[in-house]
């Protein structure tokens, strides 16, 4: 599973958490000395009893829709001759707006002091208390787990509260207002700069590349009514469409890894095949589990091309490969 791809020599965000391409590079190379590269369909024949896949099989995905992906993985993947699985949310591709999930991501990028942060957002929550009707500040952080496997405290309690906690109309509010004062006012400037488009995303299917489901306004869809779940698959699949991917057979990637029973079978009804989460294990394909299949981050397995392999990739490869 991969997000930000991009040369941090040269990008104006040099502290947005992202894979530099060398590093993309060098693990590609770890990964084709170990495993074997498949493609979504070949995954969908496995679960479909028609051909299993080698153990050691990987298949390379891409969240998010953006046009690093198009820059820096999509050359780097057609040379080599693997097939990328892209999973775009569809709002920011053909409205132009930027996912509060990204306005969060360059708040926090282009704010080096996050504890100071993290203060003006207390603030301004106790500022709009009468506003939105919220309670103290301190009761929304008090009922938050800020474990991660990657971020600080601090910066969980920033992503929680704007992602989630807070009601959706005050998260909204103040995220807008932080990344208008912090980022930038230009937001369909910079969502053009961020995002695929789509004659690049059509591009990227006519030489190989694949595109899968991400929603269509990248929200929690576990949070959503059935009416509103119903319009975000809609919204998604109409993304594929005029990509010129089926629309009967696809695969869904949960924005936040966040799903339900009522979701998967919802899925299942518009034809969705498989579906990949954000637990971070070896997928096992079977059918019982092809619409909750886990994902390895990128920050599991090595970034070194010659690096011996680590304790994830000595569960799948053969012995004698060791």
């Amino acid at each position: 599973m991969y997000h930000y791809v991009r040369d941090f020599r040269t990008t104006r965000y040099p502290r947005i958490k992202g894979l530099d391409v060398a590093d993309f590079t060098a693990q590609v190379d770890y990964l084709a000395r170990y495993y074997v590269f498949v493609t979504a369909q070949q995954c969908w024949n496995a679960l479909d009893g028609i051909h299993p896949l080698p153990d050691n099989a990987v298949l390379l995905t891409f969240d998010d829709g953006y046009a690093d992906h198009y820059e820096f993985v999509f050359p780097i993947l057609k040379s080599r001759g693997i097939q990328g699985l892209f999973f775009a949310p569809a709002r920011p591709i053909t409205e132009k707006v930027v996912l509060d999930v990204n306005k969060i991501h360059y708040i926090l990028a282009c704010t080096p002091d996050h504890p100071k942060l993290l203060k003006s957002l207390m603030d301004l929550i106790k500022r709009d208390k009468g506003r939105f009707g919220l309670k103290e500040p301190e009761e929304f952080a008090a009922s938050v787990d800020c474990s991660s496997r990657y971020d600080t405290p601090e910066v969980i309690l920033i992503k929680r509260l704007l992602q989630w906690k807070l009601p959706l109309d005050a998260r909204t509010a103040l995220t807008d207002e932080l990344f208008c004062e912090i980022v930038t006012p230009d937001e369909r400037r910079f969502a053009g700069e961020l995002y695929l488009n789509l004659d690049q995303m059509r591009l990227m299917a006519s030489q190989g590349m694949d595109f899968g489901h991400h929603g269509f306004s990248h929200q929690w869809l576990t949070s959503l009514s059935p009416s509103e779940r119903e319009l975000e698959l809609e919204k998604g699949l109409e993304l594929l469409a005029s990509t010129g991917l089926r629309t009967d057979r696809w695969t869904l990637s949960y924005p936040y890894g966040a799903y339900d029973n009522a979701l998967i079978e919802m899925a299942i009804s518009r034809g969705c095949v498989m579906a990949v989460t954000t637990v971070p294990d070896i997928a096992q394909l079977e059918p019982s589990q092809r619409l909750t299949l886990a994902r390895l981050d990128t920050n599991d397995l090595p970034r070194i091309a010659d690096a011996p392999p680590n304790e994830w990739t000595r569960k799948v490869i053969p012995e004698t490969r060791q």
